[in-house]
């Protein structure tokens, strides 16, 4: 038992409704990676025994939208709070990806200048002074640098270049569907998202540039084999161009490297 298999019973019990008790025993195929599991069963033991706050930990393809391992943290009880899927922290820096793709469409390219150093911005009738970690500025800086650095004035710069409306787009295309607003912040991640999203609005960086919807039951059948539901893969949506997915890709690899 585990979060993957509290989640499973979930779905199940939801796609057949009232009548699931009467069928026994199902044999229901899932897309979970065992081993994967495992890890994440581990990590999610480890951290209980820690005091801090509450995570989860989700892990997909990034092809296909297919959940691999997932944890919801905190006690596993049936129909308990699953922070994979229902926890909303603030995305804060990893939300960043989305204001350099929309750089990107809207005409600049990775090594576009842009100034890190102090701003203000007004926001809500208040001045709004973003600082970067430690205070430490980098000057004029490419995108690729700023968003390797993970800068927040350069990112606020390049956010207010290309328009906060344009950040929320492109993010809503890519798979974010909690709440947003087109203000100044949206750049750095002030709004809440849940894991799940966000580690599937980041698949159209590694698989071309399409939209994924997450997915973990494939189909249910009864004991003498019977199949009683299966799951309809959405077809594929381009959501980004390709070539733009691929220069973020690489993007983002820089921040690996730093």
């Amino acid at each position: 038992d585990g979060w993957a298999a509290e989640m499973t019973r979930g779905l199940v019990d939801s796609v057949l409704g009232p009548g699931r008790k009467r069928l026994g025993d199902l044999v229901v195929f899932t897309t979970f990676d065992a081993a994967a599991q495992q890890v994440a069963d581990r990590v999610g033991r480890r951290r209980g025994r820690m005091r801090g706050p509450e995570m989860g930990l989700v892990a997909l393809d990034p092809g296909t939208g297919q959940l691999r391992a997932v944890d919801g943290g905190g006690g596993l009880l049936p129909g308990g709070f699953n922070g994979a899927v229902a926890a909303h922290p603030q995305a804060g820096s990893a939300f960043k990806p989305f204001v350099y793709l929309a750089a990107l469409e809207a005409g600049l390219t990775p090594a576009t200048l842009v100034d890190d150093e102090p701003v203000e911005i007004e926001e809500s009738g208040k001045l709004w002074r973003p600082a970067n970690a430690g205070d430490e500025y980098l000057g004029p800086v490419t995108l690729r640098r700023a968003l390797a650095r993970s800068a927040n004035a350069a990112t606020v710069r390049v956010s207010q270049a290309v328009g906060p409306s344009s950040v929320v787009q492109v993010a809503r295309r890519m798979g974010i569907s909690s709440p947003l607003k087109a203000v100044p912040s949206v750049g750095l991640g002030s709004f809440e998202v849940t894991p799940l999203e966000l580690a599937a609005a980041y698949a159209p960086f590694a698989n071309g540039g399409f939209a994924v919807q997450p997915s973990f039951v494939i189909r249910t059948e009864d004991r003498h084999g019977k199949l009683l539901w299966e799951a309809r893969p959405p077809e594929p949506v381009q959501a980004i161009d390709p070539q733009d997915a691929f220069l973020l890709n690489s993007m983002l690899q820089s921040a690996v490297d730093e």
